[in-house]
């Protein structure tokens, strides 16, 4: 019963180690016969390429497939194969996995700690934290003056979210608006996108008409949520900080403004793929380039060195920052405003509740979390009529 089997298994051995003998031999004429021995480097290539090339040499050979092979030859083959893509994959896509992980642990850059500073509540603004990253909402006293229009921020490639805080809460100050910053897996934009910006809009119901942008690869990342449906939120805007389009924009159905600000010393974009990427910017599209800005003034984290050396500042973080907000926030402030969800406007008072009063070292310190318009606490005072803590019209 097993002789046929063995006859089988052998005449596959034979011909997988007589092709790889071959191999060997030129392997082993290129090899310094003095450092290394040939016939042990022949024999370690015979013996693994016997193994793997069973499937490949019982498939090929017209002559083994009209033999009866057991079902031993058949797992044997399925099993080396299985190995021989494995092993293939494991050749080319290890290298990448390796460098994609040293990437992420050697150039990963952490937020300056002023810019951690600017995540709190105060100064005109309250701070929503979630998985999702946080949003920076305005507190005006009057409720006419609260936007419905809302922005979604993509971080750069391995940079801190954190280090866009000072810019975002200076625009969500300046446009009046919400303002969102989105903290990627791996510090990464692509990952994850959709399903934290259908959260964060979720969560952040008064705002009837969205915005998304982002700084370097956050830009192409927020552009491949065009077109999508975000749990109903209407898209009419796309910010691009410090980056491009990295393909054409899909037909929507709504008008798409477009932002792009550049910095005049950015040492990261290549031009080239800049000016291609502009036959791709809609009609209408605006572009602000600030000159003496360079890529990593666009957040607080320090210089820039991967996937190159950013190009020299000429002007103060500070004045490139300021630009920034100012082109962004005045560009925010141009979105139309679209039918959509219902709107509503919350007024923010300083609350008589003991229970309720934080802090009252500033006229804006008092805005804890547990007092803001879009916790359970505020939906409970809200529910119940009571117009202590905040008043809805």
């Amino acid at each position: 019963l097993l002789a046929p089997r063995l006859r089988t298994w052998r005449s596959l051995r034979r011909a997988s180690t007589r092709l790889f003998d071959r191999c060997a031999a030129l392997v082993a004429l290129a090899c310094d016969s003095e450092t290394r021995e040939p016939t042990t480097m022949a024999f370690g290539i015979k013996d693994l390429g016997g193994l793997c090339l069973i499937p490949v040499l019982f498939l090929l050979n017209k002559d083994m497939l009209k033999r009866k092979a057991s079902i031993y030859v058949y797992i044997t083959s399925f099993v080396s194969a299985a190995a021989l893509i494995f092993g293939l994959f494991a050749v080319i896509a290890l290298p990448f996995a390796l460098y994609f992980a040293y990437c992420i642990v050697r150039y990963r850059r952490p937020a300056d700690p002023e810019a951690r500073a600017a995540v709190r509540n105060g100064d005109g603004v309250i701070v929503e934290e979630a998985w999702w990253g946080f949003a920076f909402l305005p507190c005006p006293i009057e409720a006419t003056s609260r936007s419905n229009k809302g922005l979604i921020y993509f971080q750069g490639a391995l940079v801190d979210h954190a280090a866009y805080a000072p810019m975002c809460h200076d625009i969500a100050i300046a446009a009046r608006a919400t303002v969102v910053v989105l903290k990627s897996p791996l510090r990464m934009a692509p990952f994850g996108a959709r399903c934290r910006a259908e959260a964060a809009i979720d969560r952040l119901k008064h705002v009837n008409v969205w915005a998304v942008g982002g700084h370097s690869m956050g830009g192409p990342a927020a552009a491949d949520l065009l077109g999508l449906d975000l749990g109903g939120a209407t898209v009419a805007g796309l910010c691009l900080h410090a980056s491009y389009l990295l393909h054409p924009l899909p037909d929507l159905e709504t008008p798409l403004t477009v932002l792009q600000v550049l910095g005049s010393c950015d040492g990261i974009l290549t031009k080239e793929k800049g000016e291609i990427a502009k036959q791709w910017m809609p009609a209408g599209s605006k572009v602000v380039e600030i000159e003496g800005g360079n890529h990593a003034g666009f957040g607080a984290y320090g210089v820039q060195t991967f996937p190159r050396a950013d190009g020299e500042r000429t002007i103060s973080a500070a004045d490139q920052q300021a630009a920034i907000v100012t082109a962004t926030a005045t560009w925010l402030k141009t979105l139309g405003l679209v039918s959509g969800r219902s709107q509503r406007h919350i007024a923010v008072e300083a609350p008589d509740n003991p229970r309720l009063l934080k802090r009252q070292s500033s006229s804006m310190d008092w805005l804890g979390h547990d007092a803001s318009p879009f916790s359970p606490l505020a939906r409970r005072l809200s529910s119940r009529g009571s117009m202590t803590g905040l008043k809805e019209e």
